[in-house]
């Protein structure tokens, strides 16, 4: 029994050189021939990358915040989202509509399944790549190198739009939200402005700080006169009579400075330090909940105006190198891709049935 080794295998070459000089040299003429324009049209290439711009042009919510850091591009999950734009359907009907793809494909629009056929073939002609640095390069093949380039920067003006258009609903949604806040805002400073005035009104609160001034020194002017008054009726006291003129007078002093002290400290009066003290412990944490309620319309107010501005203002979310550009060179079929990987497996394939012929089929029939 032959032996299946190296040597057999280098002997089967020999013995059947000619049938594979021949075999590989019929590949060799075909793959030519049909690698040739006439059966095979040369496509071109046209590329260009593009980047998304920072997020933070675009972050409606802290956008008006001071001393903010700014970054130029955008993150690689916003490269990855204008990767799924420039690979959507969307992107690409736009393209074929734009650029009547159905003729130049061949496909009949009244035939089985146009959409389906002219989206598969477009597909086959297109490459979005993800690059190093947060871009994401957009290829496009064509007979015709012109319109290659157009494709290409028609997806880019598409993505862009798209991009733009997403960005404009986040934008409504957030105005939408601030709007609300707003209203709720501004009930919330009315209810407060209400409470204060009440206050005020209920208390005689005008001045808080003058009027605390002028009440505590009225306080202490009636305490140091009680204690005037009552130290000269107890001198007078000891020296005359209770009968006397004198104490009399005195008496009446006190009972009069007596009852002033009484004023102040009486709840109903209308300089009672107690309820204008009362009143103030009030209406302070009111009136700050009131201005801090302020300074957040406030700040919510030119954030609204700023959204509104931006409403209609016009910008590029995505950005390119440069508009992609005819090339006056071929990128496919590679010509000799094809007729050496042709050569290659034709001669693999040829040896390979010389020796199922030559060894693998007596081994077969002498089993048999």
């Amino acid at each position: 029994m032959t032996e299946f080794n190296l040597v057999f295998v280098l002997q089967t070459i020999k013995k059947y050189r000619l049938y594979l000089s021949v075999t590989i040299g019929l590949a060799l003429i075909l793959a030519i021939i049909f690698t040739m324009p006439y059966f095979y049209a040369p496509q071109f290439q046209a590329s260009t990358i593009m980047y998304p711009a920072s997020m933070e042009r675009f972050d409606f919510v802290n956008i008006f915040e001071k001393q903010k850091e700014l970054y130029f591009y955008g993150s690689p999950k916003e490269v990855e989202k204008l990767g799924n734009f420039a690979k959507s359907e969307a992107a690409a009907m736009f393209v074929i509509d734009s650029l009547n793809l159905y003729d130049v494909y061949q496909i009949d629009k009244n035939g089985g399944n146009p959409k389906f056929k002219v989206l598969k073939e477009f597909k086959g002609n297109i490459n979005v790549v993800q690059t190093e640095g947060s871009g994401m390069k957009i290829e496009a093949y064509d007979i015709d190198p012109q319109r290659a380039a157009d494709i290409v920067n028609l997806i880019v003006y598409k993505v862009n739009e798209m991009n733009n258009e997403l960005l404009g609903k986040n934008r409504q949604q957030i105005l939408t939200i601030y709007e609300n806040d707003m209203k709720g805002l501004q009930v919330l400073c009315k209810t407060y402005r209400d409470s204060a005035a009440y206050l005020r009104k209920r208390y005689n609160i005008y001045s808080y700080p003058e009027q605390t001034r002028v009440i505590l020194e009225q306080a202490l002017n009636s305490q140091s006169t009680y204690a005037k008054a009552k130290a000269y009726e107890e001198v007078v006291s000891k020296y005359y009579s209770n009968t006397d003129t004198s104490v009399i007078k005195a008496k009446a002093r006190t009972k009069g400075a007596e009852m002033q002290l009484r004023t102040i400290s009486d709840p109903n009066s209308a300089v009672s330090l107690n309820k204008f003290q009362e009143g103030v412990d009030m209406l302070l944490p009111i009136e700050q909940n009131y201005f801090r309620v302020l300074e957040k319309i406030q700040l919510l107010d030119e954030r609204i105006v700023g959204l509104k501005s931006l409403k209609d203002m016009s910008f590029d979310s995505v950005m390119s190198v440069e508009k992609a550009q005819a090339s006056d060179k071929k990128a496919r079929p590679v010509r000799w891709v094809i007729i050496m990987a042709t050569l290659l497996i034709t001669t693999i394939v040829s040896i390979g049935c010389l020796i199922l012929l030559d060894w693998g089929l007596p081994q077969i029939l002498k089993n048999t």
